[in-house]
């Protein structure tokens, strides 16, 4: 039932095709009605009952609430402010004064102007706050609608910050130091390893070529010995 009228979506558990809303409704076996792609003009009040009887069976109020902004500056990467407007699409009654309710990510409850807000009231359904976008800082506002016996439905709203990453290129002289550093003890521990194996060879080939000289007693010639045996 929406705005007085009778609207029949369902008949014996079937969903009705001529309904505009067809597309986006469905039934499951325990009769229960999937609503899609939720809008605000699905609020209202929903029976469910046998047509032979005079009186519905179960009576469902569905209110939705949702958040809307609008900014002068629409430059995303800039500091400014936005306003939040917050809606409540609801069938059964007009909406009590100060319904409508702001809280920030801790609990808060947002009222008067405070720092990086300014609560700006509320008119007959909708409630509006004026936030400060900071590129720096991402926030997250909530808006609750509350009766008497507590909150009953809300909706979130996120500010993103817009800073991009930091480039991976754009080094610190400290990231400087740490590298040169690095490299440094990378090229020096090269130069020890060289060098090492460089001295091992060394060694080997002098160890193997040493010889011992003969000459004989008649002034011949010179007879050379190896002194170690070859490997």
């Amino acid at each position: 039932m929406k705005d007085g009228r009778n609207c029949i979506d369902v008949i014996d558990g079937e969903v009705l095709m001529v309904s505009p809303r067809a597309a986006r409704l469905s039934l499951q076996t325990n009769c229960s009605l999937i609503i899609n792609n939720i809008t605000a003009e699905d609020a209202g009040q929903y029976a469910c009952g046998f047509l032979e009887e005079s009186n519905w069976d179960t009576h469902v109020f569905l209110n939705i609430l949702s958040i809307s902004s609008s900014s002068t500056d629409t430059d995303p990467n800039k500091d400014g402010d936005v306003t939040l407007s917050c809606s409540i699409f609801k069938y059964d009654r007009p909406c009590e004064p100060r319904s409508l309710h702001w809280v920030d990510e801790t609990g808060a409850e947002l009222v008067g102007e405070g720092d990086g807000f300014k609560y700006g009231g509320q008119i007959n359904c909708v409630s509006y706050l004026t936030v400060k976008l900071q590129t720096e800082h991402s926030r997250r506002y909530t808006c609750q609608y509350v009766n008497g016996t507590g909150v009953k439905i809300e909706a979130h709203y996120s500010t993103v910050s817009s800073v991009a990453p930091t480039d991976s290129t754009d080094w610190s002289p400290l990231r400087y130091t740490m590298w040169a550093l690095r490299i440094s003890l990378l090229i020096l521990m090269m130069v020890i390893t060289a060098l090492i194996i460089r001295g091992r060879g060394s060694s080997r080939q002098l160890r193997n070529n040493r010889v011992r000289y003969i000459k004989t007693d008649d002034g011949g010639a010179v007879n050379y010995e190896n002194v170690d045996p070859r490997r």
